[in-house]
């Protein structure tokens, strides 16, 4: 717990002879103490031990007395230079009751000073941000309609374009492996044992070890260094003393403990083997595309006849794909592409006609004859 005791003070008479805090009377001139907070302290932290000292100075604050100014102990029943008793004679603190504020008066020569007004300077506003940001979204929105805005024109074809492809799969004896042989496989060849995963986190044993971590502690010792003591703090008792109170020490700490021993599980990641094969077997594959294309109107499918074939292959159609594009140029050499739905809407176009389109972000979207 903190430890609390006090300390004596000096103080200095009207002669300014040196005193020790206990005494109210000067030592060496007999002059009283007077004033009750002239406590000096010189910094000291020597305990008193006097019991009779530390009765004096655990009795509270002195008081002075009101006739003769003089300083006494609060124990003191009357005061010991006038002899008049302390409940009569200790001065009182003055209240603000206790007298009358008067308004202070002007000093001679006193007149009233004009003072100029202040004068300001208009400070020059800067423009609000969407007075400043407005024009631009103006701008850009008008931009934005006239991008967007659709353009119904007159065109003229001036090229015609499209393309057919028909994707082609043989059935044919082709190559593969791995690690399962499927149905049907022919020709099949061993090609001895290859890695085909991992058996992950094998418990392949145990081992002995001595580890706080692993197998905790034991025989915990804690020590203790680097105590400070705190510097006391100390209030005057305006009794000639001082009370001081000093905290218990701060001291540091650490603790340490031996390590247990204990087994521990040994863990692997293992690769695991397998047989490989290789094998040829019969089936379908993507083998080629026939390719047909052209600048007129003269619209055909690409010859799909197969080259030689070898015994037991076959060919067969596995999709077909066609695109058309037609040009449309306007009064003043402008171009603009545009892609028909199918070739029924490709035919209806001949080069030189002229047909009624609209005209979106440089592009054909609609024809209307």
């Amino acid at each position: 717990m903190p430890r609390e005791f006090y300390v004596e003070l000096t103080w200095k008479c009207a002669n300014a002879h040196s005193n020790e805090g206990h005494l109210k009377v000067c030592h060496v001139c007999g002059a009283p103490k007077t004033d009750v907070e002239g406590d000096i302290d010189d910094g000291s932290l020597t305990p008193v031990v006097d019991p009779k000292l530390a009765k004096q100075a655990a009795a509270g604050e002195d008081w002075s007395c009101q006739y003769c100014g003089a300083a006494e102990r609060r124990d003191d029943g009357e005061c010991v230079r006038c002899g008049v008793s302390q409940q009569q004679g200790e001065k009182r603190p003055v209240t603000k009751s206790s007298f009358t504020a008067e308004a202070p008066t002007k000093p001679e020569g006193w007149k009233q000073r004009s003072i100029p007004p202040l004068q300001y300077t208009k400070r020059r506003r800067s423009l609000p941000f969407w007075l400043i940001a407005a024009p631009v979204i103006v701008a850009i929105v008008i931009g934005l309609f006239f991008l967007l805005k659709p353009l119904d024109l007159h065109g003229k074809v001036t090229a015609l374009a499209w393309q057919r492809t028909i994707h082609i799969d043989r059935y044919s004896l082709q190559h593969d492996s791995g690690f399962t042989l499927p149905s049907g496989a022919l020709n099949v060849a061993n090609d001895g044992q290859r890695q085909n995963g991992w058996n992950y986190h094998v418990l392949i044993g145990h081992h002995r070890v001595t580890d706080a971590a692993l197998c905790g502690t034991k025989n915990c010792r804690t020590q203790t260094y680097g105590c400070v003591t705190p510097q006391p703090v100390c209030v005057k008792q305006n009794n000639g003393f001082k009370k001081c109170t000093q905290g218990d020490p701060v001291c540091q700490t650490s603790t340490t403990c031996d390590p247990k021993t204990c087994d521990v599980s040994d863990y692997a990641d293992l690769p695991i083997y397998a047989t490989f094969y290789e094998w040829d077997f019969w089936g379908w594959s993507h083998n080629r595309d026939a390719l047909a294309n052209g600048t007129t109107a003269d619209v055909r499918w690409p010859d799909t006849t197969p080259p030689p074939l070898q015994d037991g292959e076959q060919e067969r159609e596995s999709g077909r794909e066609e695109s058309y594009t037609v040009t449309f140029t306007g009064r003043k050499g402008d171009s603009w592409s545009y892609t028909p739905k199918g070739y029924s809407e490709f035919e209806t176009y001949q080069l030189g006609s002229r047909h009624k389109i609209r005209v979106v972000l440089g592009s054909v979207s609609t024809v209307f004859d």
